[in-house]
């Protein structure tokens, strides 16, 4: 899928440098050997996958208290041995890794003083309000690029388009900034442009390339879709759509098929700190858990059991930085229960339901899933892209992009509408503020745009 295109699209160059024959052909042969470790591991049962997570955590943990400085200390400081693990039962005495932790680690702490320099230092992109950096091996982030090669041709029925673009984010310690820089071996570097470029720029380089296949974030996606769907434009030459990083919302979604009518969207689940966690299960929706490469705990698993359970991470591929129980994606995973009709053994889960940071604080101090409330301006007609902001426990802010068409009679029906079923779902008097915005752009240097702003979620 090396396709090229003559952009006149404005905006610098993706990459700083053009990647010489040697360095090509020495990336080519080891994105191979990923990709063959990768489909080695594809045929694994469930007992099989549960026998390699004992053997590798423990092996992990072993390793990470011996070349670590951050982990020597902290084992040390909880009086941990991880001499003492002998099966995942032992798994509960791991100390949960947090996401203060992380943050609050010297740099050089987080990598071994006698590495070969086989890493990267990447940075979330703080979309929580807590950036967080950690170093991430070479092998790491080509096991990730080789999952995205694997389920890319499968989702292609193993007849990959050629005719490719990716908009992404392209600071240099962002982590989809690493697997582009990855995936040269396959893709033209013309054929990669950065969120940073404006929506008509973006806009202009799709009329021009009509690309098959899209990757990109919803919503980036979800802009460009607004943009054409506003001027009369659809988009039938893209066949494939993917979409990372973020969550994708129903509103989001319906823009995008209208812009977009011939397109297959397919969503992949993934985080900095701990790579590529799932991928959207193609039979029967939701997503299946990457544990070919992590050891992830659900709240109710028998490891991590009791009132203040939580999502835990363990990355099996990534040995830079290790992120060993890590509490810190504030993710709210909600599981099937039951095995995938599909057949595949990885578990499965219904939804994302989104970032604890961002829940809705009640009245009585407890939480809400933010999309409790996104469905009420999303479904309303005269919406076409909103934030909510919740300031305090009864104030909130829903800032609101107007469809063109619609009149000041709408804006004032949509200020009593949204009064009313937000107090309804909290069950509490809501002050309610509707602002009306010409666009919903993300917070500086980030390329996220969140729907849901909780300030309290983000102080706790």
């Amino acid at each position: 899928m090396r396709g090229s295109m003559s952009r006149s699209t404005g905006g610098d160059a993706f990459f700083p440098n053009i990647l010489g024959a040697v360095e090509l052909k020495t990336r080519t042969s080891r994105l191979h050997e990923a990709l063959g470790r990768v489909i080695e591991t594809q045929n694994w049962s469930e007992p099989q996958i549960r026998d390699w997570h004992e053997t590798s955590v423990i092996e992990l943990v072993r390793d990470a208290f011996k070349r670590i400085p951050f982990y020597r200390e902290k084992y040390d400081r909880a009086g941990f041995d991880p001499d003492t693990l002998c099966s995942r039962r032992d798994f509960t005495r791991i100390p949960i890794l947090t996401k203060d932790e992380l943050r609050q680690a010297p740099r050089e702490t987080l990598v071994s003083h006698g590495d070969d320099g086989e890493h990267a230092f990447v940075q979330t992109s703080g979309s929580t309000g807590v950036p967080v950096g950690l170093f991430v091996s070479r092998d790491a982030l080509e096991w990730f690029t080789a999952v995205n090669t694997l389920l890319y041709y499968r989702w292609c029925d193993a007849h990959p388009l050629t005719n490719v673009l990716f908009i992404l984010d392209s600071k240099p310690h962002n982590i989809d900034y690493l697997i582009a820089d990855q995936l040269r071996t396959t893709v033209m570097e013309d054929r990669f442009l950065p969120t940073s470029e404006h929506t008509s720029i973006l806009a202009e380089a799709l009329r021009e390339l009509e690309p098959e296949y899209l990757s990109s974030y919803p919503g980036t996606v979800r802009n460009l879709a607004r943009y054409m769907i506003e001027r009369g434009e659809t988009g039938t030459y893209l066949r494939l759509i993917h979409l990372t990083s973020e969550m994708l919302d129903e509103s989001a979604r319906n823009a995008i098929s209208q812009a977009f009518p011939e397109a297959r969207l397919i969503e992949t689940y993934t985080s900095t700190e701990a790579g590529f966690m799932g991928f959207e299960c193609p039979t029967h929706g939701g997503f299946h858990l990457a544990e070919h490469n992590l050891f992830i705990e659900l709240p109710g698993d028998d490891s991590n059991r009791g009132k203040d359970a939580r999502l835990l991470v363990t990355d099996l591929v990534n040995r830079a930085t290790p992120i060993i129980r890590y509490s810190g994606l504030g993710d709210i995973l909600v599981p099937s229960g039951a095995p995938c009709a599909c057949g595949n053994p990885l578990r499965h889960i219904r939804g994302i339901e989104g970032r604890q940071v961002d829940s809705i604080l009640l009245e009585d101090g407890s939480w809400m899933s933010p999309y409790a409330l996104t469905n009420i301006p999303a479904n309303h007609p005269a919406v076409a892209a909103y934030q909510i902001i919740q300031h305090d426990m009864p104030r909130f802010e829903i800032r609101v992009v107007m469809n063109n068409r619609c009149g000041e009679s709408d804006f004032e029906e949509l200020e009593s509408y949204i009064a009313r079923e937000f107090t309804k779902i909290l069950r509490y008097k809501v002050i309610s503020v509707v602002t009306r915005v010409a666009s919903i752009d993300p917070e500086p240097g980030h390329h996220k745009v969140p729907l849901v702003v909780s300030r309290p979620g983000r102080n706790v």
